[in-house]
């Protein structure tokens, strides 16, 4: 991944000054940490999804 090798040049700038405030990230992260963080965050949503299509299959045999 691009991202990963620091190929990708706009990942070493500063992160958008929303994200500080949203994901209560340090003062000094960088526009990869925001990625990481939104990947995690999305990934989280993904399971909780998940899990209530997985109780509803089951209810419904």
């Amino acid at each position: 991944m691009a991202s990963r090798r620091g190929a990708v040049f706009n990942l070493c700038q500063r992160r958008p000054n929303f994200a500080i405030d949203y994901w209560q990230l340090p003062q000094d992260a960088r526009l990869r940490e925001v990625i990481i963080t939104v990947r995690t965050d999305e990934a989280e949503h993904r399971d909780v999804i998940h899990n209530f299509v997985d109780a509803i299959d089951a209810k419904r045999g």
